[in-house]
């Protein structure tokens, strides 16, 4: 199987989870996992975890994205990068437009045991799903542009903090558990078809190299 075959499968597969999960949210099938991980999770509840917790939220936010985008565009600009720029804009825009058809369609309420101001429906977690899009497509560039020696830890920070963030939405009472793990599965299979691009992308760049290199 072509890797690009295998990168469509991989689309297909985290998809079709996707919308199985959907169909339990909607059968109200999660409730009872969603209180139970909820109740496990309140007990780490304390001022220094929900500072921590709410800090990291905040970063996850629509402005949060935002002014990360700008700030890794505006210095992949002056490193004249351009490429780059567009997957980080396609992946934020993507996640949040996604995120944002799913809600009406699904129209979830929050959770009634929120403790924090939201609005909107819950289904899936749009902090989640922007974060992910956004320092996946982050980690899928730097797997391609950064050397080895710091590539895999850059990678493995940005995963964890990405499950932070579902963490703390889940810990401020804002979204269910199935939630996040909705914009993971969709995120997923939405980063799986960039990664498409992305290695296309980077194998010609590396062919206009080599040419250049053997015309010289």
């Amino acid at each position: 199987m072509k890797k690009i075959q295998k990168e469509y499968f991989i689309s297909a597969i985290f998809l079709i989870l996707f919308l199985i999960l959907t169909i339990l949210v909607k059968q109200g099938r999660m409730d009872y996992i969603d209180k139970v991980i909820f109740n496990n999770i309140i007990e780490l509840k304390s001022p220094g975890m929900t500072t921590f917790l709410n800090g990291v939220t905040t970063i996850a936010s629509t402005k949060g994205v935002i002014a990360i985008v700008l700030l890794l565009s505006i210095i992949l600009a002056i490193k004249k990068k351009f490429i780059p720029i567009i997957y980080l804009i396609a992946s934020a825009g993507s996640g949040a437009l996604s995120m944002k058809i799913i809600k009406h369609i699904v129209q979830r309420p929050r959770p009634e045991w929120r403790w924090a101001l939201e609005t909107g429906f819950s289904f899936p977690s749009g902090h989640t799903i922007s974060s992910y899009m956004l320092y996946g497509v982050i980690s899928l560039l730097v797997l391609k542009n950064v050397d080895k020696k710091w590539k895999y830890p850059l990678v493995v920070f940005l995963m964890i903090f990405v499950i932070l963030i579902g963490i703390s939405r889940i810990y401020l009472g804002v979204h269910y558990f199935s939630d996040v793990v909705g914009s993971i599965l969709l995120g997923t299979a939405m980063l799986s078809i960039i990664n498409i691009f992305i290695n296309k992308d980077y194998n010609n760049d590396k062919n206009r190299s080599k040419k250049a290199i053997q015309s010289k």
